[in-house]
């Protein structure tokens, strides 16, 4: 990958050392919007349908971050990716 960059970038860009990519969930879960799209992506009845995990299970996680634990954030985060990549992907169709 970095040959690869070396054609295409800057040589200061090409070297640089890797950084972290952030998310700035603390933001995203103040949003309305982005809470509505949990509920809806996570429901219970949707997490059963997909069948990879456990709906009672994701509900908790679910649970615990309303309740203001950030640390179930980032896993919260996952699912949501997981699900709407496999709606766009997998089943071929828009999210709103």
């Amino acid at each position: 990958l970095r040959e690869y960059a070396r054609r295409l970038l800057p040589p200061e860009d090409a070297r640089r050392r890797k950084r972290p990519f952030y998310v700035p969930l603390e933001r995203f879960l103040r949003e309305p919007r982005f809470v509505e799209m949990v509920d809806d992506a996570l429901d219970a009845r949707v997490v059963r349908e997909r069948g990879y995990f456990r709906p009672a299970a994701v509900t908790r996680l679910r649970d615990r971050l309303r309740g203001g634990e950030f640390i179930y954030a980032k896993q919260v985060f996952s699912l949501l990716s997981l699900e709407l990549w496999h709606r766009i992907m997998v089943d071929r169709r828009a999210t709103p």
